[in-house]
C-alpha cells in the first residue's frame, strides 16, 4: 500500500470516528430530552413521580400550579375574574384606582393589593396541591399510610413568591417509617416590583389638583426609577378609563392594571 492510499485509508478513519462521535453526542441529548419529559412551557421541569420522591413531587406541583395562576391573574390586573373593570382587546382588567364622577381624583380600591394576589393564588393552588398530595397516597396504597392537615400559604416577597406547605405525613411498614411535614418551596417572580409600581403610579395620579391640571403619572420618571421595567400607557377609552401596563424586560411578562381618575372632559 502506497503512501497516497495510506493517507487516504487514515483520513477516512478519522471521518467516521467523527461522525460516530457526534451519534454518540445526539443520542445522549435524545436520551435526556425524553428523560426530562414533554416541555409545558414556560417553567416547565423535570417529571418527578410521587411514589419515587414525594417531597420533590408535592413542591413541583405547587409551583407548577404557582406559576400558571400567576401568569393568569397579572393580565386581569390581580383577579382572575375581575368585579370592577374596563376591556382592552376583549380581556377584563380590574379597575384599581377609581372615581364614578368627573372632577374628582380616584380612589385606591385595592390598597392591600399585594394580598389579595396572595389569596387569589392560594384558592387556586390548593385543591390543586390537595390532588397532589392524594396522588401520593395513592402511590403508597401498599403500605401504612398517616396524613395530618394542610396548612398552606402564599406570601408575595421581593423578587420571589414563597409557597408555604406544612403537612404531616408518613408511611412504611412495621418499624420502617418515612416522616415528612414540611414542603415549602418558591418561584422566582416580579410580583412584588408590579405591585410597588403599580402603587407608586396610583400615589402619582391621584397627587394633583383635579380642578386644575390634567392628573397622570410621571412615566420617563418611572422608567428611569425602574430600569428592569417599561412602563406604558397604551389604553385611552372615551369614558375616561385608562390602562397601565408594567413589563418586566427579562420574562416579558406584563402586568395591566385600569384606572378612572380625575376625568375632564372638554
Amino acid at each position: 500500500m502506497d503512501k497516497k492510499e495510506t493517507g487516504l485509508l487514515k483520513q477516512g478513519q478519522i471521518t467516521l470516528f467523527v461522525i460516530l462521535a457526534l451519534f454518540i453526542i445526539a443520542s445522549i441529548i435524545i436520551i435526556f430530552s425524553i428523560m426530562k419529559g414533554p416541555s409545558a412551557g414556560e417553567g416547565a421541569e423535570p417529571y418527578v413521580s410521587p411514589g419515587d420522591d414525594p417531597k420533590l413531587y408535592i413542591q413541583k406541583c405547587a409551583r407548577d400550579a404557582t406559576r400558571e395562576v400567576f401568569n393568569e391573574i397579572i393580565v386581569h390586573g390581580g383577579f382572575r375574574t375581575p368585579k370592577n373593570y374596563v376591556k382592552k382587546s376583549d380581556v377584563p382588567i380590574e379597575l384599581i384606582c377609581y372615581t364614578g364622577s368627573n372632577y374628582q381624583l380616584c380612589n385606591n380600591v385595592h390598597p392591600v393589593l399585594e394580598r389579595e394576589m396572595e389569596k387569589e393564588m392560594e384558592g387556586y393552588v390548593k385543591p390543586i396541591l390537595e390532588k397532589c398530595f392524594q396522588e401520593v397516597k395513592a402511590s403508597k396504597s401498599g403500605l401504612d399510610y398517616q396524613e395530618g392537615e394542610l396548612n398552606f400559604g402564599i406570601v408575595i416577597l421581593p423578587g420571589q413568591i414563597a409557597i408555604n406547605i406544612n403537612k404531616d405525613i408518613s408511611y412504611g411498614r412495621n418499624e420502617q417509617r418515612i416522616s415528612l411535614d414540611n414542603f415549602d418551596t418558591k418561584i422566582n417572580s416580579p410580583a412584588f416590583d408590579f405591585v410597588r409600581i403599580s402603587k407608586d403610579i396610583i400615589n402619582q395620579e391621584v397627587s394633583c389638583n383635579c380642578m386644575a391640571e390634567t392628573c397622570n403619572a410621571n412615566l420617563a420618571r418611572l422608567n428611569s426609577d425602574f430600569r428592569d421595567y417599561t412602563i406604558t400607557k397604551p389604553v385611552y377609552s372615551g369614558n375616561g378609563e385608562e390602562i397601565y401596563v408594567i413589563k418586566e424586560r427579562i420574562s416579558g411578562k406584563e402586568f395591566n392594571f385600569a384606572i378612572r381618575n380625575c376625568v375632564r372632559f372638554p
